[in-house]
């Protein structure tokens, strides 16, 4: 792993801080294996980046971050709207924007948003029936270059 990106979680692990309890950088596949997750969770899968042009110091990652909470009156849809799916989603979401707006709030001389998010809602995820989003987003970081 590079110093960028470790710089990159670090970062996003400061930021998350009263907001999701848990921060984990890897794959889905480690969610909940030992049943030791703890909820809101944020998951930051390895990102992708790339180099428009290798002589800038600008880097853009492609990142994809799972959010999940278990909430089980959001998987009962009979539930009023102040505990039920909508509510977690949208609870989860407002959690995933103060994380990313504490991100480059606080890193405004490594950072910036570039590009539009994505998101995506799911349901019974993993075996603790967790609810969540997924989203996907592209920042630039200030990061090494080559020199001419």
């Amino acid at each position: 792993m590079n110093k960028d990106l470790q710089n990159l979680i670090t970062d996003v692990y400061d930021a998350r801080a009263g907001q999701f309890e848990q921060l984990l950088f890897g794959y889905l596949g480690e969610v909940n294996g030992m049943r030791g997750t703890k909820y809101p969770l944020l998951v930051m899968l390895p990102p992708s980046s790339s180099y428009t042009d290798p002589y800038s110091n600008d880097e853009k990652y492609t990142c994809v971050f799972h959010c999940y909470d278990f909430n089980a009156d959001a998987l009962d849809n009979s539930k009023d709207m102040t505990t039920g799916l909508a509510f977690t989603l949208d609870n989860l979401k407002e959690k995933f924007k103060a994380t990313i707006q504490a991100l480059v709030k606080n890193n405004e001389d490594k950072y910036i948003l570039s590009g539009g998010w994505q998101i995506e809602r799911v349901s019974r995820e993993f075996n603790d029936n967790a609810v969540g989003i997924v989203c996907t987003i592209e920042i630039s970081a200030f990061t090494d270059c080559l020199l001419y």
